[in-house]
């Protein structure tokens, strides 16, 4: 098996799993882009890279200017002591591209280890994080570019967790030819030990018909079901399942044990528009009885029996007995089964998975790594449905650590492993894990791929809410790239089999998601909807993490909207945490909505290297603060830095800075920078942002004509949005047009909130 490997070349060891570039005992700053190409080149030095494969592989889309891709790549050559003109490690290649030429060694990353220090940890701030600036004409700012890693650490856990509980369950290659088959939970009308017979051998005879090429609704899902009801009549139950789930046939089996000891289990079949069938098995355990019954079963429905399974012996009750408690959320009763194994049971390796799963879930991750990595030593002695889910619990693991990289590589092996022929269900985990973390890669091509073939075959596997899993994270994706109305489209075909099959958190998440995408398409009123069902599930949930981004997300929605305390209160209840999801900016810019500036400032003052966003607040507080020269002197290294990330955000702030201080040409060209960048991210609320600020410098410089051209492209934006009809009424005003004026007015005291109503309440 493949191991993690670093790249040494002169004094310089270049880790691409960590996404770091250490130089002796010092890590060396780099913008996320430039590491990036960095690592594309080093890991393709054999061969000439092309401009266009290069920006595609970093950037995940082709329509990047060469002046953009030329200062990445100069900063990257400034990092490693290159120059344009030497070319000692980067060379360009004239009419093609670039080739990394220096010496390179690739080293084990385990020998590597042996002789490097530990890295400090990337800064925070190392991802462009905006969120919304303030809308009054002095802090008209953008909504946040689409923080894609800040909700995808969200979504991530989801997926990680997907593999949580996904049994080997064999299955044929042959596509299903029959509707979606649910079945129900085990009726014991003599009770007995009916906690496990219930939701096990349940369990097991779902299992049974998916590996003679039955489309059988997962068992996961049908114990979600079931629990939202509680205890209610079969009927109703049963109408529920179908409704809920669209099986157009049902199985509710019975088991009872007889006066000879012995076990007898009834199969009753309904199928919409025909009559019930019934088929009765007997055997020494539950398990047996049931291979009994679904043998006959599915010889009536022209389905041969898959190979028998070892029904009687004390490991297959085991293992259906902790599968039972997982599904009835009894982590504790799961806990316990394994305790009580004795060490020969405890050798198995489908036993060994389910305790890693479960130690996973419980968050214990020091243990499961411990579980999985010991099955991976002995990877090709296991069946291959346990090496899959080996493969994939260590890359759960490496993305709950952020080590997308190797996330990569092990669902990659898992699905290796599984190869075409593999579980549907085990397939589609593998093809969303290997997604995500490609996701987060910025690999968004090859994350589409991948989780559209995920979706594929969760289809196959019937998993509703598996595959709306994906929907969520393909708008994630569709967002990130650009396509934030596609995105809302996956989003609400998420959202709707989430609600049907009452999974809360997940939906949580899908409504996280369709906000943003909101946001970012400049319907500030229609994210604030989103927002507050997204709160109101929010207080339900159990993950914190998920909880933090939805405060986080209403608070801007509400400052959207101009709804500043509400936006405070709700902020003021969100805890300081490191990384893209800290609300000090988001903080910061609702000071400076409120007429705080010098606040702004000071909660922003100990960012050594802040993003884009973070730069935008602070030059539009030191522009409202004129008589603090301090302010504006603390400044200018931050703007003159030459190895600050690209980004629209900070052109904008560069807009304005050189705009204050009169350099109108140097600003324009900033501008214009700004406005191409949020339309080649296709962020509206962006757009919106810099054409109202740059209407302001037009009539600010008496330019008329450039401010009606600008003015034209903001009208469509005047009905919905406050930034744009503040806008409007300042050019109409300049221009004279009285009735148009006052139409924007309207829009404004409309749409103002706790904002300035009247344009000469905050001039320039």
């Amino acid at each position: 098996m493949s191991r993690p490997t670093m790249y040494r070349f002169a004094d310089f060891l270049l880790d691409p799993a960590a996404r770091e570039l250490r130089r002796g005992d010092e890590r060396v700053a780099l913008p996320p882009k430039s590491l990036e190409c960095l690592i594309y080149l080093v890991e393709h030095r054999e061969r000439a890279i092309g401009r266009d494969e290069l920006i595609s592989a970093v950037w995940g889309r082709v329509d990047v200017s060469d002046a953009l891709l030329a200062q990445t790549l100069l900063r990257a050559r400034r990092a490693v002591g290159d120059t344009g003109n030497d070319q000692t490690s980067i060379r360009t290649v004239p009419r093609f591209g670039y080739q990394w030429v220096a010496a390179t060694q690739a080293v084990d990353a385990a020998v590597a280890a042996e002789s490097a220090p530990i890295a400090a940890p990337p800064p925070v701030g190392d991802t462009p994080t905006d969120y919304p600036s303030g809308t009054t004409p002095p802090a008209v700012g953008p909504q946040p570019r689409w923080r894609l890693l800040a909700v995808a650490a969200v979504l991530v856990a989801l997926a990680a967790g997907l593999f949580v509980w996904l049994r080997p369950t064999p299955q044929t290659a042959v596509a299903p030819q029959d509707g979606l088959l649910v079945v129900a939970p085990v009726t014991l009308p003599g009770g007995g030990d009916a906690a496990w017979i219930r939701l096990g051998v349940m369990d097991y005879i779902a299992a049974r018909l998916r590996a003679a090429g039955l489309t059988v609704l997962p068992s996961e899902r049908v114990a979600g079901l079931v629990a939202e009801r509680g205890q209610e009549p079969l009927e109703q139950l049963h109408q529920h399942l179908r409704e809920a789930s669209g099986a157009t046939r049902l199985i509710q089996p019975e088991a009872r044990l007889r006066g000879d000891g012995r076990w007898q289990l009834q199969l009753d079949l309904s199928t919409a528009g025909a009559a019930a069938q019934t088929f009765t098995g007997s055997g020494e355990s539950p398990l047996a009885a049931a291979d009994d019954a679904t043998a006959s079963l599915l010889a009536r429905l022209g389905h041969a029996a898959p190979a028998a399974a070892p029904t009687a012996d004390a490991a297959a009750e085991r293992l259906q007995r902790f599968d039972a408690a997982m599904l009835e959320g009894d982590l504790a009763g799961a806990r316990a089964l394994i305790a009580a194994a004795d060490p020969a049971a405890l050798a198995d390796p489908a036993l060994q998975v389910r305790a890693g799963q479960l130690a996973f879930r419980a968050g214990d991750l020091a243990g499961a790594a411990a579980t999985f990595g010991g099955l991976q030593q002995r990877l090709n002695q296991l069946p291959t449905a346990v090496q899959a889910q080996a493969l994939m619990g260590l890359g759960a693991l490496a993305v709950r650590r952020g080590e997308y990289a190797d996330a990569e590589r092990r669902y990659a092996e898992a699905l290796a492993v599984l190869g075409p022929d593999g579980p549907q269900d085990l397939t589609g985990n593998g093809f969303t894990g290997r997604g995500v973390a490609r996701a987060a890669q910025r690999q968004y091509a090859l994350a589409a791929a991948d989780l559209a073939r995920a979706r594929v075959a969760l289809e196959r596997a019937g998993d509703a809410p598996g595959v709306a899993s994906v929907d969520t994270n393909l708008g994630l994706l569709e967002t990130g790239n650009g396509k934030p109305a596609l995105a809302l489209q996956s989003f609400d075909r998420a959202i709707v089999v989430f609600e049907r099959y009452g999974v809360r958190d997940s939906l949580a998440a899908s409504l996280l998601g369709k906000g943003r995408a909101q946001l970012v398409l400049g319907d500030a009123a229609a994210s604030l909807t989103t927002a507050r069902q997204a709160w109101a599930l929010a207080r339900t949930l159990e993950n914190p993490v998920l909880v933090r981004s939805i405060g986080l997300h209403l608070a801007e929605a509400l400052r959207s909207n101009g709804q500043l305390s509400e936006a405070r209160q709700v902020l003021d209840g969100v805890p300081d945490a490191p990384g893209p999801d800290n609300p000090t900016e988001l903080r910061a810019r609702l000071a400076l909505d409120q007429g705080e500036p010098a606040r702004a400032l000071q909660l922003l003052a100990g960012v050594a290297a802040p993003s884009g966003g973070a730069l935008l607040v602070q030059v539009r507080a030191a522009l409202a603060l004129p008589a603090d020269a301090a302010a504006r002197k603390r400044l200018q290294p931050l703007l003159d830095a030459t190895d600050a990330e690209p980004s629209g955000e900070r052109e904008l702030a560069l807009a304005l800075w050189h705009e204050a201080a009169g350099d109108a040409d140097t600003a324009r060209r900033h501008f214009a920078a700004a406005l191409a960048d949020a339309d080649s991210a296709g962020d509206v609320d962006r757009r919106i942002a810099v054409l109202a600020d740059w209407i302001a410098a037009c009539l600010h410089r008496g330019e008329l004509d450039r401010a009606t051209e600008l003015a034209g492209l903001l009208a469509p934006h005047i009905e919905q949005d406050y930034r744009a009809a503040y806008a409007a009424a300042a050019y109409y005003a300049a221009v004279g047009d009285r009735h148009l004026q006052a139409a924007a007015q309207a829009r404004i005291e409309a749409l103002a909130g706790q904002r300035p109503r009247r344009i000469a309440d905050a001039s320039h």
